[in-house]
């Protein structure tokens, strides 16, 4: 179940995008190493480490494990921050994310709430990104 769970805050983390009307943050075309750190129940799980090509009008890279029913209900850029509101389903599972993402050119830093359907289970997730150099 933890696994699971997881696996769901990742793909919550990693879905954002923002659409090419809308204003996009100053963030660097490149290879970025991606850092999510969740919490929930007391407990730290180990540090989720990928990393993937983004490209100027993405906000937060996809991940290509995400499943396809995640829908962002909400998403509002104001300078160089992103917020949203998120809901996704899996297995019987669903969560509702709300998160901030502050980019600073070749870095990323911000943190997402994210609350399971049918528990008192919430979870704080940490998450910053830095700038590799090129996509290759």
């Amino acid at each position: 179940m933890a696994e699971k769970i997881q696996t769901l805050l990742l793909v919550a983390v990693l879905v954002l995008c923002v659409s090419p009307a809308v204003a996009s943050p100053d963030v660097q075309e490149g290879s970025w190493e991606i850092t999510v750190v969740s919490e929930m129940g007391g407990m730290t799980l180990p540090p989720q480490k990928h990393t993937q090509c983004l490209k100027s009008d993405a906000c937060v890279p996809t991940d290509p494990q995400m499943p396809r029913n995640c829908v962002i209900k909400d998403q509002r850029v104001s300078g160089n921050t992103v917020n949203w509101t998120m809901e996704c389903s899996t297995e019987g599972a669903k969560t509702v994310s709300t998160g901030s993402i502050t980019y600073e050119g070749e870095s990323f830093s911000g943190t997402m709430d994210v609350a399971i359907s049918g528990t008192d289970m919430k979870v704080v997730n940490t998450m910053s990104g830095r700038r590799l150099g090129p996509c290759k």
